[in-house]
Parts: structure tokens; C-alpha cells; sequence
């Protein structure tokens, strides 16, 4: 399979997290850069569908100070999650690279008043260029 090995890395994300809240979730190796090809959202609870009360996560190239903003993808919104039900990331075109040192943020947005339960947020990736040639 042209030699791209996808690997994982999960990361528990704590519930009542408050609205444009950072959470550093992964960093790339000093040595190389990796290329964010999947990431999904599994929530420990429902959170409701509504257009007015919504969560919204973003993950975000962070750059080697955790401080910059540049959005990778993101998931959520007014369609709401349901309990245990892995929710796909939708990539950002030509971003999903991290380059050596650079950290990878879970930004949560939140729109109106949202409960947030606990989370596991699943990454795949590989080392250098993806197959998927997203970066």
C-alpha cells in the first residue's frame, strides 16, 4: 500500500469545557512531520441537536508555540452527537500537515449553552506526506 502506514493516537478530552477552549491533543516528532489523514469525535454522552445551543470542535495547527490558529478541520454543530457514535472530522484541503514540533489543538466552540461530556478524540496519521496528500 505504497508504504503509508496510518497510525493512531487517542486522546480523552475532559467534559465542561468552556466555550473557544484550547486543548493540546498531539505533537508532531522533532525529527519529521506527520499528516493528519482522519480524525473523528466519540462523546461519552449525547448532546442535542439545536440551532441555537451547539458545540463545534476544531482542531487546529497550533505551530511549535501551541499559539497559532490555523484550522485542519472540524466537527460538530447543529446536528448534535449521540452517545458512543464516532463523528468524522471534515478536512481542511492541503492542511493536515504538522511539521516537526508542531502542536496539534482541539479548539471548542460553543455556540449558546452546551453541556459537554467527556470525549475521545481519535487521530490518524502518518509520518511525512500522506497518501491522501492532504498536506
Amino acid at each position: 500500500m505504497f508504504g503509508y502506514a496510518r497510525k493512531v493516537a487517542s486522546v480523552v478530552i475532559p467534559g465542561g469545557l468552556t466555550d473557544d477552549e484550547n486543548f493540546p491533543v498531539f505533537m508532531a516528532p522533532d525529527s519529521h512531520p506527520v499528516t493528519i489523514e482522519a480524525a473523528h469525535i466519540i462523546m461519552n454522552a449525547d448532546i442535542a441537536a439545536s440551532t441555537t445551543n451547539y458545540a463545534t470542535y476544531v482542531l487546529l495547527n497550533g505551530g511549535t508555540a501551541g499559539t497559532a490558529t490555523t484550522a485542519i478541520g472540524t466537527a460538530g454543530g447543529t446536528a448534535g452527537f449521540s452517545q458512543y457514535v464516532p463523528k468524522a472530522f471534515t478536512l481542511t484541503d492541503g492542511s493536515g500537515q504538522l511539521d516537526e514540533g508542531e502542536v496539534l489543538i482541539l479548539k471548542y466552540d460553543e455556540d449558546g449553552t452546551v453541556t459537554t461530556p467527556e470525549a475521545t478524540l481519535v487521530i490518524e496519521y502518518v509520518d511525512g506526506l500522506g497518501s491522501t496528500r492532504n498536506s
